[in-house]
């Protein structure tokens, strides 16, 4: 299967990676979303993340059940299509939710897995490990002893994925070019992966994400956008059988149970409805680029992980979470990456060599802009020695902070007070 020119049906690729979504330009559909910028030139392309599928469903309409048991319904779900179930697990809410859904209801995890720079001794690793040594392992650990269970945990090192780049490793990463999240593509190589995808049908689990309500015009409408993925999607380029490599679901959001997506919005609606006015959600909840996406998941976390959060709604968070990037690349976890000169010498040459690639053969209407605090851009200069030929210019768009986001069909949750 050859993805490099698109393909003409989102039928010719496999469901397992169309589900992660896909990127259609002219009718051609493509798995890495950089192939379909290239096509696309100066145009537009069109995200597709299992639009077919969502149309099916009615939003408006509230499920009976309360969350929490269509947490567990999800859970069961998994557990029984697939023979093994991996949990990758970061620490954060959205993951440990994924994860209590499973274990407070009793149901198996062949292995929970936290990734991370574990090997490295560059300057600033700390910085990377800081979520999975502060939060993540400490919480497992106090969990296996509250529930009396032994947990299948392993930490996978990050850094032997960096060693394996080509020049074209772009177009096997997703738009997301953190290196934490260019690892991804690596991950079935490593031996417990392999161990695990060798003992049966086995899906390795991503908690994603938070549904996002857009408010336009007194109604209420949930969408996905393609950024809020991260690294695990669009990530494919793939011209050779792919039954070995590993197989990715999101806990959330799935069309096997747009049920949980459906109420969850319809509880956050309700909740900030109560908060308020039209004029006011006309304002916070936009699908623009000032939206607050901090502020957003203040509101929303406590709504749809009550149970596991202790923060009001609208809160700051009780727990400790490292801040979005600053951006794109530009990520206090990846200052490791570029320090790590001697370790990755012919990795970080291929690293920025595939960053000038997308400059030379991308539109940069498709890239964000470069922030125009000069403060941050210089303090990321000091801690991170970067390729000269990498550093932006302030205003212009660039590689380094990220693609621009595109959004799936809207769909609709309901009218305001109704």
């Amino acid at each position: 299967m050859s993805t490099l020119a698109g393909l003409p049906d989102r039928n010719m690729i496999p469901e397992r990676l169309r589900r992660l979504g896909i990127y259609e330009y002219k009718g051609l559909y493509y798995l890495n979303k950089f192939r379909a910028l290239e096509a696309a030139g100066s145009d537009y392309i069109r995200w597709d993340f299992n639009d077919a599928e969502f149309a099916l469903h009615n939003f408006s309409h509230e499920p009976k059940q309360e969350l929490y048991d269509l947490y567990a319904q999800r859970a069961w779900q998994l557990r029984t299509k697939y023979d093994r179930v991996i949990l990758f697990y970061s620490g954060g809410i959205d993951s440990t939710v994924m994860l209590r859904a499973f274990v407070d209801n009793n149901i198996p995890i062949d292995a929970v897995i936290i990734t991370g720079a574990f090997s490295t001794n560059a300057r600033y690793s700390e910085i990377n490990l800081a979520e999975q040594k502060k939060v993540a392992l400490p919480y497992l650990e106090k969990l296996q002893k509250e529930k009396n269970i032994k947990l299948n945990i392993y930490c996978l090192d990050i850094v032997p994925a960096h060693k394996g780049y080509t020049e074209d490793w772009v177009y096997r990463s997703s738009y997301n070019l953190v290196p934490a999240t260019t690892a991804i593509s690596e991950f079935d190589k490593d031996p417990f992966v392999q161990n695990i995808l060798s003992q049966g049908n086995t899906v390795a689990l991503r908690g994603i994400d938070k549904p996002r309500l857009v408010f336009e015009k007194g109604k209420w409408y949930m969408a996905f956008l393609d950024v809020t993925i991260g690294g695990v999607s669009s990530r494919s380029d793939y011209n050779k059988d792919i039954s070995n490599y590993m197989l990715e679901e999101f806990f959330y959001w799935s069309p096997d149970c747009p049920e949980l997506l459906a109420k969850q919005a319809h509880v956050i609606a309700k909740e900030l409805e109560s908060r308020f006015t039209i004029a006011q959600c006309e304002q916070k909840f936009t699908k623009t680029s000032k939206f607050d996406k901090i502020g957003y998941g203040e509101l929303v976390e406590p709504i749809v992980y009550g149970k596991y959060v202790k923060q009001e709604i609208g809160g700051k968070r009780t727990y400790f979470y490292v801040p979005p990037a600053f951006s794109g690349v530009m990520n206090t976890k990846s200052w490791w990456f570029f320090n790590a000169k001697e370790e990755l010498a012919k990795d970080n040459q291929l690293f920025v060599q595939g960053l000038l690639t997308l400059k030379d053969k991308i539109d940069p209407m498709h890239f964000n802009k470069t922030p125009t605090d000069t403060s941050k851009m210089e303090k990321w200069a000091k801690y991170c020695p970067i390729d000269q030929r990498l550093l932006p210019t302030i205003g212009e768009r660039d590689p380094l902070f990220g693609t621009v986001g595109c959004w799936s069909p809207f769909y609709y949750i309901k009218d305001y007070g109704v």
